[in-house]
């Protein structure tokens, strides 16, 4: 290494503490890490004359990394020597200082990826899935490529930490279930968005189209458009600064302000009487009077009508005027 000026280019690692060490007699501008089977493996005294530890990845917890953090030790992580591509993507740890790999064209992805995002913990630390369907979770923030166990819909997690990039937030539930968050409404967001779910949403009165995003907070991706006559149901609301945003039919989100909601009957139409009128959107589409009278034509005479909206307390009018029904 002295011969050929490597010094700078390599770094040194092994299963032996005692190599460790007299490498660090010889060579002591040399990075230097001790790999190990065990946690067993590791003492006070080795950590004196080591760069890091090189770490099996099912024994890197967060509280060991934050220990050998604590004392100005790097920490690597490593899998099988016949590890598979995909085993990468299953490494979590944000904290990591580097992984040893026989596929470094992926770590390096995992690395620029990385490098792009901000990471920082939570100040509420549970969140409600305000969606009507179970929502994918990933292993990793980073690389999104294995898929973890979905979050149950309209289910309240615990979670800790944030990882951000420019198109998408990823908040953790465990070390290897990170949730979208454009799925997760916290703590009273949640219950600004559920009497939406399971409505509908269509165009106003004059409009033309209106452009379907892949996500609220990155809304430059243009996935389709709900257009004229469509009645498309809201499978997701969240919240963006207390602005509702709609999922329609799994498959694009809008602002909730831009369309005309019609709430689902029953619990959901309870659910948005009891927000704050503040809090409450206001283009909701109320029930038409033909929908309550027990009609048999497609137009309904002028006689008719006097004759219905003159019958002393008809139930069908009295209950578009209850609270409880828009």
């Amino acid at each position: 290494m002295q011969q050929y000026h490597m010094e700078n280019r390599v770094m040194v690692q092994s299963f032996s503490a005692a190599s460790v060490v007299s490498f660090s007699q010889l060579l002591p501008t040399v990075p230097r890490y001790l790999l190990a089977n065990e946690l067993s493996d590791i003492n006070f005294d080795t950590l004196q004359v080591v760069t890091g530890i090189d770490i099996d990845a099912t024994l890197a917890t967060p509280a060991f990394i934050q220990q050998m953090h604590a004392l100005n030790k790097q920490v690597l992580v490593w899998s099988d020597i016949e590890e598979q591509a995909s085993a990468l993507a299953n490494i979590s740890l944000t904290d990591i200082d580097g992984i040893v790999t026989n596929y470094a064209q992926l770590a390096s992805a995992y690395n620029q990826a990385k490098s792009t995002t901000t990471m920082s913990p939570l100040d509420i630390t549970s969140a409600t899935v305000s969606a009507t369907h179970a929502v994918a979770s990933v292993t990793n923030p980073y690389l999104t490529l294995n898929a973890g166990q979905p979050l149950t819909a309209q289910r309240t997690y615990s979670l800790s930490t944030l990882v951000t990039n420019p198109q998408h937030s990823y908040a953790a539930l465990d070390q290897q279930r990170w949730a979208d968050t454009d799925y997760l409404n916290f703590g009273s967001d949640a219950l600004l968005a559920v009497p939406y779910l399971n409505g509908s949403a269509s165009l106003r009165y004059g409009q033309t189209a209106l452009p379907l995003v892949a996500s609220p907070s990155a809304p430059q991706q243009v996935v389709a458009h709900l257009i004229p006559g469509e009645a498309a149901t809201i499978t997701a609301v969240k919240l963006i600064n207390g602005r509702p945003w709609l999922e329609l039919n799994q498959h694009g989100w809008l602002p909730a302000e831009q369309t005309s909601i019609t709430l689902a009957t029953g619990e959901a139409q309870i659910q948005y009487q009891q927000l704050l009128s503040d809090a409450k959107l206001t283009n909701i589409k109320l029930p038409r009077l033909r929908d309550y009278l027990p009609l048999t034509q497609a137009t309904l005479p002028l006689s008719t009508l006097k004759k219905y909206l003159l019958t002393p307390a008809p139930v069908y009018l009295q209950a578009q005027f209850q609270p409880q029904n828009n």
